[in-house]
């Protein structure tokens, strides 16, 4: 902790407004855990704030107001490059919270997600014309969740229920309507970054010929632990990744965790190498050890 405490940096925007300054970040302890998952079409954000005023903790006392969580590292003895590496790793709406009391520290805690509440999911009645093609009610769906949309059309086009000659009627609400969607076309979503990814046969949702790279280097933390689908890495908080998209692995070790080893032959180089990201987990404690990210990678 003392190589990097100093380099931290977080601030919170809530309601509009800059709640906690990125100045005044050490002044408070802050406690987070961020979830980005394609796989399980979920992205949310645990939050607490330790000892605030009364007036404080009874301003934040409301619910469906929008938060984004910024958080990284100024730049550590150029490690993590030399520009500062601070951004946004959660932006969605309060949904809960409560207040709870740790020995002596009062706690107030946050609760959001990245589309709101079950109980206020966004609707939509609609009826698309004949020949709609799955990307433009994808399209649609994305307008109804008021959010940005990251997505590869291409991967779409060989999708042999691409388009619907009736037309296509969305009725209901708009996740529900996502998630039967992605079992039909075989793509996963999450809402990262008030953006709704959309993850098409695993495939990622953009090209780059600049892939973040994941290493001793780059604040690798630990070692790649190799599954059967693909890999987990830690690393130092990363606020520049975003699921649906390609990261590299390089290792020279590593370890393994499913019970096909004896059955399966493994290559002295697997575990590094390009993975497509399908989970991201942000963890941050301002006064603790933790300010990590550990990501979660397929083979694609």
């Amino acid at each position: 902790m003392a190589n990097d405490y100093y380099f931290r940096q977080w601030s919170i925007v809530w309601g509009g407004q800059t709640l906690i300054e990125p100045t005044d970040g050490q002044d408070f302890k802050m406690t987070f855990k961020v979830l980005h998952d394609s796989g399980g079409y979920v992205s949310y954000c645990d939050l607490s704030l330790y000892n605030l005023s009364a007036n404080t903790m009874g301003g934040l006392s409301k619910k469906n107001q929008p938060i984004s969580l910024i958080a990284g590292y100024l730049g550590l003895n150029g490690q993590l490059g030399s520009n500062p590496y601070t951004g946004e790793i959660f932006t969605g709406t309060v949904v809960n919270f409560i207040k709870e009391r740790q020995g002596s520290d009062v706690v107030f805690r946050l609760f959001a997600t990245g589309t709101g509440l079950r109980t206020t999911e966004p609707t939509i009645h609609k009826t698309l014309g004949e020949n709609t093609n799955i990307i433009e009610i994808i399209k649609t769906l994305a307008s109804a969740l008021n959010t940005g949309l990251e997505i590869n059309e291409e991967d779409f086009k060989s999708d042999p229920r691409f388009s619907y000659a009736r037309g296509y009627t969305l009725n209901g609400g708009v996740r529900t309507i996502l998630r039967k969607l992605a079992n039909v076309h075989n793509f996963s979503w999450t809402v990262q970054s008030n953006d709704l990814i959309v993850v098409k046969d695993n495939k990622p949702t953009s090209i780059s010929s600049s892939i973040p790279i994941i290493s001793m280097q780059t604040g690798m933390e630990g070692i790649p632990e190799i599954t059967e689908r693909g890999c987990t890495v830690t690393t130092k908080l990363r606020p520049d990744l975003r699921v649906g998209r390609m990261f590299k692995i390089e290792s020279e070790f590593k370890t393994l965790n499913f019970s096909e080893i004896y059955y399966q032959n493994i290559g002295p180089n697997q575990g590094s190498g390009s993975y497509l990201l399908n989970k991201i987990e942000h963890t941050g404690d301002s006064h603790g050890n933790a300010w990590n990210t550990k990501l979660t990678g397929i083979r694609p």
